[in-house]
């Protein structure tokens, strides 16, 4: 499964947001 650099950066960024909130 090929993963966009685009999608993998939006996904971690994403996953940092998530934490940071809780």
């Amino acid at each position: 499964m090929e993963v966009n650099l685009e999608d993998k950066y939006k996904l971690e960024k994403g996953i940092r947001f998530l934490t940071g909130t809780q």
